[in-house]
């Protein structure tokens, strides 16, 4: 199979994460034999091989066009699915915010694509909660790598909690951005100083 390096953890245990279109779009963990760098793609006979073969440059360019086209189809295919509810009055709000709505899903999709560092802090409180379980309800059957659940005791997002998530990230190179997700807290200026910490490190769905 061949397979796109998207995301590389440095920290021990090391390893490779890639992106590869065998049978479905799919993002795995592997090891390699010899160093690899990202946007390499490698022929494996499957996620165990440990001896990756370097495509030369004109496949693996028409392998990432192939690649890129599937993924763009699969993630309009999933936001475009979201069933609407029995209420009338709630799927009138989530109306008027369909294009902000579909726009997060799309940037939350392809960084689980990649296998991208996500955090995704949550307040712990009823809505915090639940919107974090019904986020990883969502995701756990399809997405599992480089996904951290962090439950957040305060309103305010610290300049404490942009220096840990800067560490836990900077534990990977990455394709893409890693992306914060801020479930029900955040808003106060107490969170302007932990904000402006992540600016330009991290993509925000918030």
């Amino acid at each position: 199979m061949k397979v796109l390096v998207t995301s590389i953890k440095h920290v021990a245990p090391s390893l490779y994460f890639g992106l590869s279109m065998e049978k479905s779009l799919v993002g795995f963990p592997f090891r390699s034999s010899i160093a690899l760098s990202l946007g390499d793609v490698v022929e494996i006979k499957d996620p165990n091989d440990t001896m990756p073969v370097l495509l030369d440059k004109d496949k693996e360019s028409n392998f990432v066009k192939e690649l890129n086209a599937l993924l763009e189809s699969s993630i309009s295919s999933k936001i475009n699915s979201v069933s609407k509810t029995s209420d009338k009055e709630i799927d009138g709000i989530a109306a008027k915010m369909d294009a902000k709505l579909k726009k997060a899903a799309a940037l939350f999709l392809k960084k689980l694509y990649y296998s991208t560092p996500v955090i995704v802090r949550f307040h712990n409180d009823v809505d915090g909660a639940s919107g974090c379980f019904a986020i990883y309800r969502a995701i756990r059957d399809s997405f599992s790598s480089n996904i951290f659940w962090q439950m957040q005791r305060g309103i305010a997002y610290s300049g404490a909690d942009a220096q840990n998530d800067i560490l836990l990230a900077n534990s990977f190179e990455s394709l893409e951005k890693p992306l914060l997700l801020i479930l029900a807290f955040g808003t106060s200026q107490e969170s302007n100083e932990g904000l402006s910490q992540i600016g330009g490190l991290f993509d925000i769905i918030w």
